[in-house]
């Protein structure tokens, strides 16, 4: 998200799924009165014609570990598999075989 402060104005620009608008105008109208200021919201629901939105993917506290290990070589697009639910089963045993063999050389 990109931000940019004035004396008087702030604007952000940024990604937002739909479904989180409403925690984001909570937020804004939260922290504005101690900014000492009004929210003048304007959100633009047309994203710009080449950009690409990143990949959202909502994930529980057990696939979040896997998730990130994933997201370090990247994240999937939205028509791609999301590698992450396989990395459940296969880090673990592929980390294992790889500790397992230090001692035998």
């Amino acid at each position: 998200m990109r931000c940019e402060f004035h004396t008087t104005l702030v604007f952000m620009a940024g990604w937002c799924p739909m479904n989180q608008l409403e925690n984001l105008n909570r937020c804004i109208n939260e922290v504005a009165p101690e900014a000492g200021t009004k929210p003048a919201l304007d959100y633009n629901a047309i994203p710009p014609m080449n950009a690409i939105p990143p990949t959202y993917i909502p994930t529980t506290k057990v696939i979040s570990a896997f998730q990130n290990i994933v997201n370090t070589y990247g994240s999937p697009r939205y028509q791609e598999v999301n590698p992450g639910l396989f990395t459940i089963v296969t880090f673990p045993f592929l980390f294992g075989v790889m500790y397992g063999d230090i001692g035998h050389g």
